[in-house]
């Protein structure tokens, strides 16, 4: 099977915490992109009742747990202790943020600017 992606994957290991329902989980960011995110749990497990869920994610700095990025987002993946969730929107800030981090973390930046410009044609 072949996925088809829009926006290119960034690796990136950072804590985050995952709200789901009037649960937060302690998580930590395996990859990013301009419009989703991979996340791996361990405690809980990742529950295949939360696929189509809606639920916050707020990226944190390391060590500091300082609050970088927050996301409102839509589980679109369940498997073994991984989430894939992605959003629909993303306010200016956490745009410009993401775009921030995904730059530090060594992200090409001509291909970031190029996906920004496609995202904001899709708009």
């Amino acid at each position: 099977m072949q996925e088809h992606r829009h926006h290119t994957r960034q690796p990136l290991s950072l804590p985050a915490r995952l709200r789901i329902g009037a649960d937060t989980h302690p998580v930590w960011i395996r990859d990013i992109s301009l419009k989703g995110v991979l996340v791996e749990c361990t405690h809980p497990v990742p529950d295949p009742s939360w696929l189509d869920q809606h639920a916050h994610v707020q990226i944190l700095s390391d060590p500091e747990l300082i609050p970088l990025i927050e996301l409102d987002v839509t589980v679109i993946r369940v498997r073994a202790k991984c989430i894939g969730a992605a959003w629909q929107k993303i306010e200016l800030d956490d745009l410009i943020a993401l775009r921030q981090l995904l730059t530090a973390n060594l992200a090409n930046e001509q291909l970031i600017e190029r996906e920004l410009l496609e995202l904001y044609h899709d708009e």
